[in-house]
């Protein structure tokens, strides 16, 4: 089975994991797994290697052995004499060397009269299709049609990766975010606690006492939103890996600092190795190598025939019996070949539409490179300085606690920095994960995903 590169899930996999109590964690190695055996999507994008096994016999002449049976029988209207005829043969072709064989007998009676015929023949082309030269041509094609496959697995496995990587990251992303309202909420409580007491000793004005009413009621819709959006995250990581999610959460405090740095700041592009690109090079041969079998097609047949003969014949009176050898050539010349000419014409436009789609291929996939490595550089410098934000706004946050608390800064100056502070974890925790999930764009791109270690 495929199985994810160590480094490129490292980052968050086996990431810095704050666990509280007895909580159950739902890995993203766990999630996979059941992903990958209950989600149907999954399961089609696998069966596609069933291909391979008919593809061969498909798209080749076929192998078969070849029966042919006939009989007749026949009478004479103006006398009583009666005739019969029984035939049968059997023919095979042997399609890597171009060769049919035929065995053939055929019966024949009438009133006074019995003939046997015998015949094995042996047919061998000698132009088109020589010696079997296009079918095994057309075979090693196929081959590339089947690696073309394989390649297309690969990547269709590897975006599925991606893609459900990403619901694990909007799952992670949303309990966390619901961990922090629920903080936010229970924080706000405390500070309407505070304001009741001053009001008790007419520190805190009536208004005071609103606007910590307020707050609660802005904050408790605000975890309840959170609430409503973490139980539909659940619900999508339920359909996908076909398990009921219950009280698993999943992994937190994702950094991708240092992975990013080793992998990214260094790279650089080779299209050779990008999987898409190898797929269309794949496909431009396979155009080509058709459209090369599509002028072979229109070649005139040229078939050299060898035949033994063996005759018996039968009467009342008498008993024959003759044999021959024969060796002929049969020529079949197209000309005017309508459908053969436009076919050729059809298979040069695929070969050179893919020409085209080779260059496009190359070109989108540099585009991708670098617009990936820009995006990616922006977010880690968004990302630190939503980090450095959160730190400082930490330290001002303590320090008007404190002098809040002294009656030096009013109840509506402090809700103002809890509002921001608030606002600016929510902004680090939203940045780090689209970090992530650019991240995941980047080696999904390079094909960093996967490891190939046996084929599915």
């Amino acid at each position: 089975m495929l199985k994810l590169k160590v480094l490129s899930i490292i980052f968050f996999l086996c990431l810095s994991i704050t666990t509280h109590g007895q909580e159950k964690l739902l890995t993203i190695e766990q999630f996979i797994d059941l992903a990958q055996k209950n989600d149907p999507d999954f399961e089609k994008i696998i069966s596609e290697k069933n291909k391979i096994d008919f593809l061969t016999d498909q798209k080749l002449p076929t192998r078969q052995i070849l029966l042919n049976l006939q009989s007749e029988y026949g009478l004479v209207t103006d006398n009583t004499t009666r005739n019969s005829k029984f035939a049968a043969s059997l023919s095979k072709k042997i399609i890597e060397s171009g060769t049919t064989l035929t065995l053939a007998q055929t019966n024949t009676k009438e009133t006074n009269d019995t003939e046997k015929q015998t015949a094995i023949k042996i047919g061998q082309s000698l132009y088109k299709d020589f010696l079997g030269r296009d079918t095994r041509f057309q075979k090693d094609t196929i081959g590339l049609e089947m690696e073309i496959i394989k390649l297309q697995i690969l990547d269709n496995y590897e975006n599925y990766i991606a893609d459900i990587s990403k619901n694990y990251l909007d799952f992670t992303q949303s309990y966390m975010h619901l961990k922090l309202a629920k903080e936010i909420y229970k924080e706000t409580l405390k500070l309407e606690k505070n304001v009741f007491e001053k009001r008790q000793k007419n520190i805190a004005t009536t208004t005071d006492v609103n606007r910590i009413k307020l707050q609660v009621i802005l904050k408790k819709e605000d975890m309840t939103n959170r609430e409503i959006d973490f139980s539909a995250q659940k619900e999508k990581m339920k359909r996908i890996m076909g398990h009921d999610i219950g009280e698993e959460l999943p992994q937190t405090n994702i950094d991708l600092t240092k992975i990013f740095s080793l992998d990214f700041d260094k790279t650089i592009l080779n299209n050779n190795t990008i999987r898409s690109f190898k797929i269309q090079q794949l496909n431009e041969q396979i155009t080509s190598n058709y459209h090369q079998l599509s002028k072979r097609n229109n070649y005139p047949d040229v078939n050299l025939v060898a035949s033994y003969n063996y005759n018996q014949d039968k009467t009342r009176a008498t008993k024959t019996s003759e044999s021959e050898g024969v060796i002929g050539i049969n020529v079949a010349i197209p000309f005017n070949n309508t459908s053969g000419n436009a076919e050729i014409s059809n298979e040069f436009l695929k070969y050179t539409q893919a020409k085209i789609d080779t260059r496009r291929v190359s070109k989108d996939i540099e585009q991708k490179f670098f617009e990936y490595k820009k995006k990616l550089t922006e977010l880690k410098t968004i990302l630190n300085l939503s980090k450095e934000k959160v730190h400082i706004a930490t330290s001002i946050l303590e320090d008007e606690n404190r002098r809040y608390s002294y009656g030096k800064i009013g109840l509506e100056k402090l809700i103002e920095i809890k509002n921001d502070f608030s606002e600016y974890r929510f902004k680090y925790q939203t940045d780090l994960i689209n970090l992530n999930k650019s991240f995941l764009d980047w080696l999904n791109l390079k094909d960093l995903l996967l490891a190939k270690k046996d084929f599915p």
